[in-house]
């Protein structure tokens, strides 16, 4: 019986590939192909090749063919009429196929290509219903979203909403054009954005992406990363104006949070924070509160204050597991933040102008001295507390340097002086870590 399935499905295969296809018939060979393709058992390829062929034959030949001349069905199904049914259609079968079958919804490549053919759904619905069509091919994607939650379906969903909102907004009367619902419909960028928002924070709510379930973590993480793409990405004059102008904002100070108080991979998130920041700040367009020319002065000052968290992850990561589970390995990553948050700190101080950085530059000579003074604790396993406080001395070396952007001609050179031998000590400190004695004997009592 496989083999039969097999057989007439590639028979309906190639009659739907034909060049001259016609709307009718083409619809009816597609539709056997998917039964039957969806029938073989253990490789979901036959079905997956048939939706996919099917929506982009439908999508680019069909109309081409509706419209010439001889054909036994030519006419018969309006071109309007022909992409509502390319896209329900399509949209029905992607969501039946990828719920129902665990060799598509547990497997990323079969996953993420049968994905791919509801991308353009919403789109092809549009006209035909005014975009309300649309809507609902955005809550077909919120319910495969919630039902099978993984990182290609949080992806591809946040994808296919922005599309499906985008030919909602092209419909020449609708949804997006019509009163009353113009004045509060968003972008279709930010609207993607905010329902993939609102994906990651009912995956928190859910207990998703905990450090046990490496696949569910990464499934968090692709929500929230769709979401800040989707945010900062929009080009819309609409986007720039409040609310949406802040979307960005809000969700960088939500991710923000959720590395605070949990877990989050990949652990290289934390690197990107303050660019996070520096991007949703720019796009909020906070600068207009007191003058454009502050533009690059306050996304600088919210990356220094994102770069703070870094600096002091030495302090907060070590009673709480939100880098792991093993004490060295937190000591050791919270280092390498901290290392990057000196450079972050630095760079935001040098961008900003004088008046910002006469404000930025003794809180991050403070926060040196503070992970200086960590370095000097013993909360610290032995072999890693002259890593900190080369950081600390690193980070007040470079509080000097910086002070030269604020000096006069006159003081400059005597400020590159006292860099240099600041410089010095730290060389010093350098060698002395790496010529100590290894910490084996630490707290080892001597015998009476």
């Amino acid at each position: 019986m496989e083999n039969a399935y097999r057989f007439i499905w590639g028979v309906c295969f190639f009659l739907m590939l034909m060049g001259r296809v016609q709307p009718v018939s083409y619809c009816i060979y597609g539709g056997i192909a998917y039964f039957l393709g969806y029938r073989v058992k253990g490789n979901p390829w036959f079905m997956i090749a048939t939706l996919l062929v099917w929506m982009l034959r439908g999508v680019i030949f069909a109309p081409e063919a509706n419209r010439g001349p001889g054909h036994i069905d030519a006419g018969l199904v309006p071109e309007d009429w022909l992409f509502f049914t390319v896209g329900v259609c399509t949209s029905l079968a992607v969501m039946h196929s990828y719920l129902t079958l665990p060799e598509v919804n547990q497997n990323f490549l079969p996953g993420f290509v049968l994905l791919l053919a509801f991308v353009p759904t919403g789109a092809l619905v549009s006209d035909l219903t005014r975009g309300f069509a649309s809507l609902v091919i955005v809550a077909i994607a919120v319910v495969m979203s919630v039902m099978m939650p993984s990182a290609q379906t949080n992806i591809l969903m946040t994808f296919s909403i922005a599309v499906a909102l985008l030919g909602a907004e092209g419909t020449v009367s609708g949804i997006y054009t019509d009163y009353p619902f113009k004045p509060y419909s968003p972008t279709p960028t930010v609207g993607a954005s905010l329902v993939a928002f609102l994906l990651a924070i009912y995956f928190i709510v859910k207990n998703r992406g905990s450090l046990a379930d490496m696949r569910e973590s990464w499934t968090e993480a692709a929500a929230w990363f769709t979401a800040l793409l989707f945010a900062l990405m929009s080009t819309d004059p609409r986007a720039e104006t409040p609310p949406l102008c802040y979307v960005g904002l809000l969700e960088a100070f939500g991710l923000t949070v959720v590395l605070l108080r949990r877990y989050f991979n990949p652990p290289l998130t934390w690197f990107a924070l303050p660019l996070i920041w520096w991007f949703a700040t720019l796009k909020s367009n906070l600068d207009e509160l007191y003058s454009k020319s502050y533009a690059e002065d306050v996304s600088a000052t919210m990356t220094f204050f994102a770069a703070l968290i870094l600096i002091v992850m030495p302090i907060y990561a070590m009673d709480r597991d939100i880098l792991g589970d093993d004490q060295t390995q937190i000591a050791s990553k919270a280092q390498a933040l901290s290392y990057a948050g000196f450079l972050y700190a630095l760079i935001a101080v040098l961008v900003t102008s004088s008046d910002f950085t006469l404000v930025l530059l003794p809180v991050f000579f403070v926060s040196s001295c503070i992970v200086l003074g960590v370095g000097y604790t013993h909360r610290l396993p032995l072999q890693i507390r002259g890593s900190f406080r080369i950081g600390g001395m690193i980070g007040m070396n470079a509080c000097v340097f910086a002070s030269a952007k604020l000096a006069s001609w006159d003081f400059f050179t005597l400020i590159m002086i006292f860099g240099t031998l600041c410089s010095l000590v730290v060389a010093f400190q350098i060698y002395r870590t790496a010529t100590a004695p290894p910490p084996e004997d630490e707290g080892v009592e001597l015998a009476d």
